[in-house]
């Protein structure tokens, strides 16, 4: 159960010959409490600040940052690692659940029948009631899961876009984006933790899979005699014991401990996004009552392809990010 209150709202406006600007500031309060349980999810305090600055016909710059308090500091405890976003697009993160960030910082401009838009922005391709479809510009922050707004729950990326209009109903979208910046998936302990096994993987063997697994690596050999073992198993002879008449070893809980696998892990991210940007375009068209767009973005998966390899006395699980292309039409 999610409830909001507006605790406060501020505007402003201003001009200077050609020179003009406004601005926006509200204060809201949030709180979620769990349906099965009856404790306190999130009690937050959002601070939004907007401002927009006109200098003259042909050029507007525009800005939105927020400051966040959560008393309960339960959507993202502690402080993230930030390891899906680029250095120059994460959050500044403080103590007990606070946290503060600029959401757009982005200069509109008009330049020989283009429309440019370069600086921190959302871009927003497709509509449709609660999928997204081509929606997918953007990352997606999954603190909430799919419970925040869309708008709040995109997450803005510094790019450029370049938009040359034909007609009313027609025009030519370009999109270059050198920050690559990807989805915000919980981490392990987070209110709303992705417990996927394809996300993060499980450490620890049962003991069914135990017994195959020393089988498999040590075979018949270690009930008969030791000199035929792998040396690479030789350390393990003390911590079993065998029985009369029985085909496997009995596992011992030293043995048990020794098994469960270590698991290292490291995420990949792509190299030199200035020289493997993502890009993409958008072709809009109308005729009579009919509105259409097709749209091509050569990009990295926002979900990052979980890797594991399985070594004798450790696991490693890399997650890399990788190249794929989409192509859609509305």
């Amino acid at each position: 159960m999610r409830g909001r209150g507006l605790a406060l709202l501020g505007a402003g406006l201003a001009s200077w010959g050609a020179l003009s600007a406004e601005g926006f500031t509200s204060l809201s309060a949030y709180g979620a409490y769990g349906a099965r349980e009856p404790v306190r999810q999130s009690q937050r305090l959002v601070g939004l600040f907007e401002g927009t600055v006109d200098l003259g016909s042909r050029l507007r710059v525009h800005g939105q940052a927020y400051l966040e308090i959560d008393a309960e500091d339960a959507l993202e405890p502690g402080r993230p690692g930030q390891r899906n976003r680029s250095q120059v697009n994460r959050r500044w993160l403080m103590d007990e659940g606070g946290a503060a960030e600029l959401e757009e910082l982005y200069a509109d401009a008009r330049i020989a029948g283009w429309d440019f838009r370069v600086g921190k922005q959302q871009t927003v391709w497709g509509s449709s009631d609660g999928l997204k479809v081509l929606d997918i510009v953007n990352p997606q922050s999954f603190r909430e899961f799919i419970l925040d707004d869309y708008e709040r729950s995109r997450i803005p990326l510094w790019s450029l876009a370049a938009t040359r209009p034909f007609s009313e109903r027609n025009s030519l979208e370009l999109l270059l984006i050198p920050d690559l910046t990807f989805h915000d998936i919980p981490e392990p302990g987070a209110l709303f933790e992705i417990t996927s096994p394809q996300l993060t993987p499980q450490g620890g063997l049962q003991s069914a899979s135990s017994l195959d697994l020393l089988v498999e690596r040590i075979g018949d050999s270690l009930l008969g005699d030791a000199e035929s073992l792998d040396p690479a198993l030789v350390p393990l002879a003390p911590l079993l014991t065998p029985l009369a008449g029985v085909d496997d070893p009995l596992l011992t809980p030293a043995l048990v401990e020794l098994l469960t696998p270590r698991i290292v892990e490291r995420t990949e991210r792509p190299g030199a996004p200035l020289r493997h940007p993502e890009f993409g375009a958008r072709l809009r068209g109308g005729f009579g009552g009919f509105e259409g767009a097709l749209c091509v973005l050569r990009h990295y998966a926002d979900i990052p392809t979980v890797l594991v390899d399985l070594q004798a006395e450790r696991v490693d699980v890399r997650r890399r990010y990788l190249r794929t292309h989409s192509f859609g039409g509305q």
